[in-house]
């Protein structure tokens, strides 16, 4: 309920900017204190796509931004292709997922030990933002397929689409605004309506007093 306009704009232009692909979405930026935490959606992808199709930018290239990888909304979001999603941690090297499993959640430990792999601290996971676009006969494929192994042992509606081979687009932008997957989640929202209920209703209020003073 608190999508940005430019994430919706965003990912309807990865699907224009990518004719053979099926569905879009984003991701962002995945705190390391969030990798255990399952209410949190994970996206590992591929390498970045070039604009007209779904083929890997090649190494070296550089895309319209000179990144590389081409980029969409104002933010410039790099365009992946979608390999597996999850709300378990993925994608994170051994040594550090041993050392927040051992935490408990929270920051790796910066000093992982004698053989901490060759990049410790290393996460190709980013945080799903839960927003889709679809194209009209991929939705309606997506809804006449039976629902999938992996759809229900992740409880991810997107695996469907995967495991059907499906090309799911994931544009990598900053920030966006969370979704509502908890009930801290949902308090969160309320606070948000009530601010924004209150602060329409006082600009209400003054606009009347401008206008009774004139």
């Amino acid at each position: 309920p608190l999508v940005e306009p430019s994430a919706i704009d965003a990912s309807a232009r990865l699907l224009l900017s990518h004719p053979t692909a099926d569905i879009a979405t984003l991701s962002t930026p995945l705190p390391a204190a969030l990798l255990l935490d399952p209410s949190k959606v994970k996206v590992v992808c591929g390498p970045p796509l070039h604009s007209e199709g779904l083929l890997p930018v090649s190494r070296g290239a550089a895309g319209p931004s000179g990144g590389g990888a081409e980029r969409v909304g104002g933010e410039g979001a790099t365009c992946r292709r979608a390999l597996f999603f999850s709300r378990a941690p993925i994608g994170v090297d051994r040594q550090t997922l041993a050392s927040l499993l051992l935490r408990g959640g929270g920051a790796a430990d910066p000093n992982p030990g004698p053989n901490p792999g060759p990049n410790p601290g290393e996460c190709a996971a980013q945080q799903h933002v839960g927003l889709y676009a679809f194209r009209p006969p991929s939705l309606q494929r997506f809804v006449e397929l039976p629902p999938s192994r992996l759809e229900a042992l992740e409880q991810l509606e997107q695996m469907r689409a995967l495991e059907a081979g499906m090309a799911i687009l994931v544009g990598e932008v900053q920030s966006a605004r969370s979704g509502v997957d908890t009930r801290e989640d949902y308090e969160m929202l309320q606070r948000v309506w009530r601010e924004r209920e209150g602060s329409a209703r006082r600009s209400e209020r003054a606009k009347r007093a401008g206008a009774t003073g004139i």
